[in-house]
């Protein structure tokens, strides 16, 4: 019978595979077939040893021997359980207690007292999210924000204007909420900053506003804009885009 080995990622990012309950790390590999040592050879001197062929990015299991000591029960699905836990948090934008809660749903309750526990959890999501950062690009022409990026946690449009006006060019975030609070204050505050900004642009542009009334009003950042330049045809671009939100959310 054909056996498949999962892969999980250790806290270090690297590769280790599920062999009947053991971990195994990396040996070496030739082309498509992999030679895999037990985690605790160092430890526990164990001469447990696996081989797998690559197949569709799947490892079928060809060959494996006895291990000098048994395996641990939770330690195989804690691993597969924090690794489905951090590709979820690289790969959607859902909150820490959706993807913690999908995790959980899938482990059985003999192994869930063995999770890390909640906070836990939520630092590795968090750290998930840190490390899977795009590369910073090197030009405008470079440029290129995944659709995740383009929305909120809560799943709004954030980035609502993406605009080229001769050889400049501006991005506008900001979220439906935001600009309806912005129509509604009674004043504006708009600030730019240079030194903080990615390098393939000039400043980042910001529009404050009040929001909420009497003493419970506080004045917060509603609008970001990224621009390559200071032109006037830049701010008249990021303000008409503004306008145009706000006639269309007061039809």
């Amino acid at each position: 019978m054909e056996e498949y080995c999962d892969i999980v990622l250790s806290q270090q990012g690297r590769e280790k595979l599920v062999v009947k309950g053991y971990l195994m790390v990396k040996d070496k590999n030739r082309d498509d077939l992999y030679y895999w040592n037990c985690e605790k050879k160092v430890l526990f001197k164990c001469k447990g040893r696996a081989s797998t062929i690559l197949i569709d990015g799947r490892h079928k299991l060809r060959s494996d021997n006895d291990h000098n000591h048994a395996p641990e029960a939770s330690r195989a699905p804690v691993a597969i359980a924090n690794s489905i836990l951090k590709d979820t948090a690289r790969s959607t934008t859902n909150k820490p207690s959706q993807i913690i809660q999908s995790t959980q749903s899938n482990v059985s309750e003999n192994i869930k007292p063995y999770l890390p526990s909640y906070e836990a959890q939520r630092k590795k999501i968090k750290r998930a999210r840190i490390t899977h950062h795009h590369t910073e690009p090197n030009s405008i022409d470079d440029l290129n924000i995944p659709d995740n990026l383009k929305k909120t946690l809560s799943d709004q449009i954030f980035l609502i204007k993406e605009s080229v006006i001769g050889e400049d060019k501006i991005l506008v975030f900001s979220t439906v909420n935001n600009v309806q609070k912005l129509s509604q204050s009674m004043f504006w505050i708009v600030d730019g900053t240079f030194k903080t900004v990615p390098t393939i642009f000039t400043q980042l542009y910001t529009i404050h506003a009040q929001v909420g009334f009497g003493d419970n009003s506080r004045v917060l950042p509603l609008v970001y804009v990224l621009m390559t330049s200071k032109r006037e045809q830049c701010y008249n671009q990021m303000y008409q885009v503004i306008m145009k939100m706000q006639h269309f959310l007061l039809i």
